[in-house]
């Protein structure tokens, strides 16, 4: 079994780690030390349990208390002799984590980013700027393979999972890289209910994230119900959590989503890249895209009726949903803002995106045109389409 390090000590980097070492692997959790509090009980136990409904398709669940070889501050330990290096942080926080780790890294070593987020592209920049020739395989994935919460940070931490994923679009950078790198996600235990397809270069992995088409819409399109939710009468529960899923999509909604889709399709076809075909009818739906990641090509469940009992997602009591989610603040200024950054750079014109990014900007009060990645943050400004193409899948630059 391989020797994993998982840098991210979050809901999914617990999943993570835990989903790995119930299956065998020698596991090693790394957070910074300023967010390890919530670490102190289990770095005296090294026991994190996976429970929940863990729903998908293809019925496959493990469960039971998985026992980490080390939790950490220390990055050179976490990191050292490790084959697989799973990253699972939010995207504001790659540049951060790239820099301590590129120093650590060894020839071999297989990172998978976890959804990839352009963050193949940023470490892939931080290693030419930082003159690290250390030969690796970088690749990332659509999403993550769970819908995942941490329910007790007690002496045995419990994590929840709602789903599994059973298909996730992954791709390496640069892409003739692939075949590594799908070759050891085959053998990374977190992947065992999922199949990998391959994307067209990790553009294409950007394109097929869902949050920013799903998320985006559905929150600047809700924001009232958002903002007055539990606090005036007949506008939802103080105790209930506003969840997009169960509130926010409608038919209306749907049809924004799907016109965003459209010009992430306009504008993957225009720089002769890939991305995934999603029907039309997947939109209208309780579930919509997400639906499929867990049970299947094709599945829906009607927009007329709440959330399927098949997945319980798990929220914590009085959490309260606002704009200041990562829903909005990691999803406009590193998903949209990229979706118009290439738009500007082939031609093609977005005014659903461009829409979402004045009124994300407007309601909090950000500048999100200017505020996040750009190309240059990815390592890819100046580039004509043809370069760019080169760099993506030859690694060229």
């Amino acid at each position: 079994m391989k020797t994993v390090a998982v840098l991210g000590a979050g809901n999914s980097g617990r999943a993570l780690a835990a989903d790995s070492a119930l299956a065998g692997h020698s596991v090693r959790l790394f957070e910074f030390e300023e967010y390890a509090q919530s670490l102190k009980a289990l770095m005296q136990t090294n026991k994190i349990e996976i429970e929940g409904t863990q729903t998908n398709a293809k019925k496959f669940y493990r469960a039971g208390i998985g026992t980490l070889d080390l939790v950490t501050t220390e990055m050179e330990k976490a990191m050292k002799g490790a084959d697989i290096i799973a990253i699972s942080v939010q995207a504001v926080g790659f540049e951060r984590l790239f820099r301590e780790m590129i120093p650590f890294l060894e020839d071999g070593q297989v990172v998978a980013i976890f959804p990839d987020n352009y963050g193949s592209l940023i470490l892939r920049r931080l290693m030419r700027e930082m003159k690290c020739e250390k030969k690796i395989i970088v690749g990332g994935w659509s999403s993550l393979p769970y819908g995942a919460r941490v329910l007790d940070y007690g002496p045995i931490n419990r994590v929840g999972l709602s789903y599994r994923a059973v298909s996730l679009r992954g791709d390496s950078l640069p892409s003739c890289d692939r075949e590594k790198f799908m070759d050891t996600m085959k053998e990374f235990a977190p992947m065992d209910s999922v199949t990998m397809i391959q994307g067209d270069t990790v553009l294409d992995i950007g394109f097929c994230n869902v949050n920013p088409i799903l998320h985006v819409p559905a929150v600047i399109l809700n924001t009232g119900a958002i903002d007055n939710w539990g606090k005036i009468d007949h506008v939802g529960q103080k105790d209930v959590y506003y969840c997009i899923y169960h509130y926010g999509f409608s038919e209306n909604v749907s049809k924004v989503q799907y016109a965003l889709y459209k010009e992430e399709v306009a504008i993957a076809k225009a720089l002769g890249v890939g991305i995934e075909d999603y029907p039309e009818k997947l939109f209208f739906s309780r579930l919509s895209l997400l639906g499929q990641e867990f049970m299947g090509e094709g599945y829906t469940t009607p927009l007329d009726e709440n959330m399927p009992e098949i997945i319980k997602m798990v929220y914590n009591k009085n959490e309260r949903f606002t704009l200041k989610s990562r829903y909005i603040t990691e999803d406009i200024p590193v998903g949209c803002k990229i979706y118009r950054e290439l738009a500007h750079l082939c031609g093609v014109t977005t005014p659903i995106i461009d829409s979402m990014i004045i009124l994300a900007s407007t309601m909090n009060e950000e500048n999100y045109f200017e505020k996040g990645f750009d190309l240059a943050y990815l390592g890819i400004a100046g580039l004509n389409k043809d370069q760019m193409l080169t760099y993506l899948r030859e690694g060229k630059i």
